[in-house]
């Protein structure tokens, strides 16, 4: 079965335990992707900001907060007009990776197809999470989600300055990346 060899990860994530020595490891979309699920379901604040770095504070009942903060790997200012619309194709069908009769693996959601190397560049740049087999299902990942968004405020003509702009920047990036509006427990700052 043809499998994929990617070189990089989605994000570098900074571990600030509260009550230890801190430490940074390169994480794949999924892992990014369930951290922040875990987040959302456990109903701690998350934070997107405009460069697209994520941060998420869990409390524990009698220690330090621990602080994690995902920072990608690509600014999500990177999305090309192609790479919006094959991640849309993505996340409109279910998506799975398929090989042809050479191997060569590209992404194939409902009756379209990603060429190749465009699959390949979306996944290297942790815009979609998959596990890299042939047959294994494709989702937009946070990291991809965050890009869309990015280029959908840009094409609206939004600016993230100061104040009011950068709030709205930063409450449409969080909806994305966890798939909700602002709920209860989740915070801009």
């Amino acid at each position: 079965m043809p499998e994929l060899e990617l070189r990089r990860t989605a994000y570098h994530e900074r571990v600030y335990p509260g009550d230890g020595q801190p430490f940074t490891q390169r994480i794949t979309a999924q892992h990014a992707d369930a951290l922040v699920a875990r987040a959302v379901r456990l109903r701690c604040p998350v934070r997107v900001s405009v460069t697209g770095t994520v941060t998420i504070v869990r409390e524990h009942v009698g220690r330090a907060a621990r602080t994690i903060t995902l920072e990608p790997l690509v600014r999500p200012s990177e999305l090309t007009e192609r790479q919006d619309l094959d991640l849309r194709i993505v996340a409109a069908a279910p998506a799975r990776l398929v090989a042809d009769r050479h191997g060569i693996l590209r992404i194939r959601a409902g009756l379209a197809e990603i060429p190749p190397a465009a699959s390949w560049r979306l996944l290297d740049r942790g815009w979609l999470a998959c596990l890299r087999r042939e047959g294994d299902p494709c989702t937009v990942s946070v990291a991809g989600r965050i890009a869309l968004e990015h280029r959908a405020l840009k094409a609206e003509g939004a600016r993230p300055t100061f104040g009011a702009g950068l709030r709205r920047w930063e409450a449409r990036l969080l909806a994305a990346a966890t798939g909700h509006e602002l709920a209860p427990g989740h915070t801009v700052v």
